[in-house]
């Protein structure tokens, strides 16, 4: 998740790329019309962690199709581990964050 510190690692790079500070508030109008402002390193971490999660899926269906054309099982059979453990970490964080 190193991708989350880019923006602040390289600060110079990322501001002069956007043309606005990384810090600064980014307006976004809702379909309801409500005018919502959040930190642009904000808007970044979440999509970093959309894209973290469907590069997760994909690679378990690519093993999952790698195993039935029966290609590089062991490394298709180590990524099916290790997606179905990073799902339980997920879940059980999720868990403990829920009041009760």
């Amino acid at each position: 998740m190193a991708l989350l510190n880019l923006p602040a690692a390289l600060q110079r790079l990322f501001e002069w790329r956007l043309g606005h500070s990384i810090y600064e508030i980014v307006y976004k109008q809702l379909s309801s019309g409500t005018v919502f402002g959040d930190l642009w390193v904000n808007r970044w971490e979440g999509n970093v962690g959309r894209v973290f999660k469907y590069t997760i899926l994909v690679s378990a269906v690519w093993a999952i199709i790698n195993l039935l054309r029966r290609q590089a099982v062991w490394s298709s059979v180590l990524t099916l581990v290790l997606t179905l453990g990073w799902a339980c970490v997920i879940l059980w964080a999720t868990v403990a964050f829920l009041p009760f």
